[in-house]
């Protein structure tokens, strides 16, 4: 999975393909009227071509059943669906965007959703978070553009210095999809919009 794939260490231009490939994975999957409600990074398995494979689409409703994968997925799960007690049957294209947004911030960071050691929120950031929102985007959140590269960006990905100020600006560009992704849920694009833009990068 891209969980378990050392991606910490995948170069950025890997990241960028894998970013656009589950995008358009998304989009195929929307356009056949199928929501995958259970969008996370252990159920994008990795081939060995560094393809990116959506699994486990539509099982959200037997996570219920599963304690471990219920937690698994609350980090990824949009606001909406928390604030309604936990119902992946109500799962839609839009919370399939959010959890896409996430899943983008764990690329382009090099940490999981879960990660425990990136910088904690201050008192003021802890005070907005809420139940029903995932604290990887919150973080994000609450740190400005400037210090991006020093505090948001994975330095793996940075670490050619020939190739530094391009793919520092992929990575901004990249990072302000995967934010748009993660707004409430009347402002988010559509995964068609999201493709677009990453294709633009």
């Amino acid at each position: 999975s891209i969980g378990h794939s050392g991606d910490s260490s995948m170069e950025w231009e890997k990241r960028l393909r894998v970013a656009l490939a589950m995008a358009e994975a998304l989009v195929y999957l929307h356009e056949h009227n199928i929501v995958h409600g259970n969008l996370k990074s252990s159920n994008v398995l990795m081939d060995k071509q560094w393809e990116p494979h959506l699994a486990d689409y539509g099982l959200a409703p037997i996570a219920l059943f599963y304690p471990n994968t219920k937690s698994d997925m609350m980090t990824y799960l949009a606001p909406e669906l928390l604030s309604m007690g936990f119902h992946p049957e109500a799962a839609n294209p839009s919370t399939d965007v959010y959890s896409f947004g996430v899943l983008l911030l764990e690329l382009i960071i090099g940490k999981s959703s879960k990660a425990t050691t990136i910088t904690p929120p201050s008192n003021e950031v802890k005070a907005k978070i809420s139940s029903g929102h995932t604290l990887l985007p919150q973080w994000v959140e609450s740190i400005d553009e400037e210090r991006w590269v020093a505090e948001v960006f994975d330095s793996k990905a940075l670490r050619s210095e020939e190739n530094f100020h391009h793919i520092k600006l992929e990575m901004t560009q990249l990072l302000k999809i995967a934010l748009s992704c993660v707004v409430h849920c009347d402002a988010r694009p559509t995964m068609i919009e999201v493709v677009s833009r990453i294709n633009d990068i």
